[in-house]
């Protein structure tokens, strides 16, 4: 534009004093903004190298359309869009939903009340019968494979038991007609963190009462991150533990908030909430065995790579009480390392799940995953049909390795 200004300006000095020099820069500025603006893209302009909206890489490609021999025949027909839809999943999550009218917590707050859960659990049509889990009381050492018929590994099995919880998230959208949603997983409890300093409970019976208690506590609970989408569904999720049979004591807690989620695995994590100081004092109890058995059953078997590979999982199959899966991982798929470390797996085996079980801690033998750090956890059914976790850490010490680039974002 400044060139054609300096234009102007030079040739006005030749031109007579008396003619307007205006109404000459009126139609010079109606010619630039047509060259410029008006000319329609994918002219002659674009191929010059100084039209702003033409880059190197459209440039060259033009090039060598206009230099094709097909070019010229092929002007009048029309290319078809590429397809932008989005691919399909890989993995199917095993989440249960179900539909009821009745909004009402006093239901919500009890499984066996939400109603077609039964109904769900007996029609099931991937595991007929359900004969390939155990129940929690009829579980015993026997069920084990010869190898692992250990009172270690028993004892360890049971307190993964105590650990294991069913979460149920309630959503209402217009797209169910008003009626309430739910969807129903399972989750683990990883750690308690308790508060002493002065802040109120954020519990609902606290946040409601005139005497809210200053001693509470945080259970963490690790999930898959197809159980809660968003932290809308989190806030909405109740946490129901020790739910071992239909005539169980069972203790509900509300979760208040979703840490971030690990975008390089497939594992969330939920902050529930309780001024319950027995129950903390209990979780803390079965936390602190679970970790002495982790480490000593790992311990036992960690040189025994010609055994066969026990997995367990613990989950809340159609929201029903908790049952025992046994079975042997085949199948482990390396994702990427994200340092010398830390490597991310994915883990196939042969143990029975249904929709409810996603988000269920699967115990993985004859591997060195030194702690619950490097767990997994059910997601679903991959493309080829088997039972599979999501995307999870294992320890895998490998020299000179820094780590994928797009693993080593931030989370």
């Amino acid at each position: 534009m400044c060139f054609f200004f300096h234009l102007f300006e030079t040739y006005s000095n030749f031109l007579p004093s008396e003619i307007n020099t205006c109404a000459l820069f009126i139609p010079i500025v109606i010619v630039v903004f047509f060259l410029i603006v008006l000319i329609p893209r994918g002219t002659w302009l674009r191929q010059l190298s100084w039209y702003p909206s033409t880059s190197k890489k459209e440039k060259s490609a033009l090039d060598v359309k206009n230099s094709s021999p097909e070019s010229n025949q092929n002007e009048d027909q029309v290319t078809p869009l590429p397809n932008k839809s989005k691919p399909a999943r890989l993995v199917i999550p095993e989440i249960e939903e179900c539909l009821y009218l009745d909004q009402a917590d006093n239901m919500f707050s009890r499984p066996e009340r939400i109603p077609n859960l039964k109904s769900k659990y007996e029609t099931c049509t991937k595991n007929s019968g359900h004969a390939a889990f155990i129940s929690i009381k009829d579980f015993k050492m026997s069920d084990l494979p010869d190898a692992y018929q250990k009172s270690d590994i028993y004892k360890f099995i049971k307190t993964m038991v105590d650990l294991t919880v069913l979460l149920t998230a309630k959503c209402t959208s217009s797209k169910n007609g008003g009626h309430c949603a739910v969807k129903l997983g399972t989750g683990w409890i990883s750690s308690v963190i308790e508060h002493e300093n002065g802040q109120m409970c954020p519990c609902i019976k606290c946040t409601q009462s005139f005497n809210p208690s200053s001693r509470w506590g945080e259970v963490i609970v690790c999930t898959s991150k197809y159980v809660f989408l968003n932290n809308d569904e989190a806030k909405t999720t109740k946490c129901t533990l020790f739910y071992n049979d239909y005539d169980s004591k069972c203790v509900t807690i509300d979760a208040y908030a979703r840490e971030a989620v690990d975008r390089k695995s497939d594992i969330s994590k939920l902050k529930c909430v309780t001024c319950n100081g027995d129950l903390l004092k209990q979780l803390n109890t079965i936390l602190n065995k679970w970790n002495r058995l982790h480490k000593k059953v790992n311990r036992s078997f960690l040189d025994a790579r010609e055994m066969k590979k026990l997995t367990c999982i613990v989950s809340h199959i159609h929201g029903q009480p908790k049952m025992i899966s046994l079975g042997m991982w085949a199948k482990r798929c390396p994702m990427g390392h994200l340092n010398c470390y830390t490597e991310l797996t994915k883990y196939t085996y042969s143990n029975a799940t249904c929709p409810g079980s996603a988000g269920a801690y699967v115990y993985l033998q004859c591997r060195d995953n030194r702690g619950w750090l490097y767990e997994h956890f059910h997601c679903g059914v991959d493309a080829d049909g088997n039972n599979c976790s999501g995307t999870g850490k294992d320890y895998s010490y490998k020299e000179n390795v820094k780590g994928d680039s797009h693993l080593r974002r931030r989370v």
